[in-house]
């Protein structure tokens, strides 16, 4: 969902927008997509409504973007983006929450993305790495097969606008 709408934003501001989707993960030549790239924004993952089976999850929430985050490293990526969650953090009520508040594994999902944030910080060499913990991002997505509704808000939408 993230993905696809920012590669059509981007397109549409003009960049030169390569895309790797999981799918092309296996048989992706990486250093010759990576070649003279500024910035590599990793937006392949699987949601935490989709992450029931470890072996899967961390295939697409650690394994790629650590395969992506070393090649970037390798041919001199200037940016590596690296989409996280929110969820890693220790939910307490009422408090506020920054980069250094408490982690805490409590399902497949934010063990994976914790797990991946601490491997690439281990991994800086060339590439400065930015770590985003966005919070229930929400719009359908560009591809109609994802099912969007399972996102709180648009969960919300969709029943305020049944009834």
């Amino acid at each position: 969902m993230i993905g696809g709408r920012l590669k059509e934003f981007l397109k549409s501001k003009k960049y030169l927008v390569r895309e790797i989707s999981r799918k092309d993960f296996a048989k992706a030549d990486f250093k010759r997509i990576l070649k003279d790239i500024d910035i590599v924004i990793n937006c392949i993952g699987v949601d935490i409504n989709n992450s029931k089976n470890f072996k899967k999850t961390i295939k697409a929430n650690f394994d790629i973007p650590t395969k992506l985050f070393e090649i970037s490293n390798l041919v001199k990526v200037k940016y590596f983006v690296f989409l996280s969650s929110f969820h890693v953090y220790k939910q307490i009520p009422y408090r506020t929450i920054n980069e250094n508040s408490k982690l805490e594994i409590t399902n497949n999902y934010n063990k994976s993305k914790i797990l991946c944030e601490k491997s690439l910080k281990k991994k800086i060499k060339n590439t400065k790495l930015i770590i985003i913990r966005s919070c229930n991002l929400f719009g359908f997505p560009l591809n109609n097969s994802q099912n969007c509704w399972r996102i709180l808000i648009n969960s919300l939408i969709k029943k305020l606008s049944k009834n």
